[in-house]
């Protein structure tokens, strides 16, 4: 059961909470990174709109993870940013390959492509037992 004493952490384990989840001895090391982790970093408010539907699954996800829901959010923005970040390294990838030389033309893309269907057409196809 997670929950706060004038301002600390405190958790206290069962074998089993209401939700049906066993808690294990890993949970407070893993807890205690996440809380200092978000202590050491300087946090800012923020407001948008979002319709109610996505607000009750977000809430829903909280309560399932047992966390709140900036945490749950502040995890997405993670991802995304994350996401984000992979994505331009590809294209800056791409670009630097393409000043280099290092490219197909599209007709040479399109032509591979064509070549990839043909060969599965070319292929008989092995028949599924029920």
């Amino acid at each position: 059961m997670l929950g706060t004493d004038h301002g600390h952490v405190r958790l206290s384990c069962q074998d089993e909470t209401e939700s049906g989840y066993l808690l294990t001895t890993a949970m407070p090391i893993v807890f205690c990174c996440i809380t200092a982790y978000s202590l050491r970093m300087q946090q800012k408010t923020v407001t948008f709109r979002a319709p109610g539907d996505k607000i009750k699954a977000l809430d829903s996800l909280a309560a399932l993870q047992q966390r709140d829901r900036s945490f749950v959010l502040n995890e997405a923005v993670d991802q995304y940013l994350a996401m984000n970040e992979y994505y331009r390294e590809q294209i800056a990838e791409g670009m630097r390959d393409i000043r280099k030389g290092e490219h197909v033309s599209h007709a040479e893309a399109q032509a591979i492509a064509a070549s990839w269907s043909k060969k599965a057409k070319l292929r008989p196809r092995k028949k599924v037992s029920a």
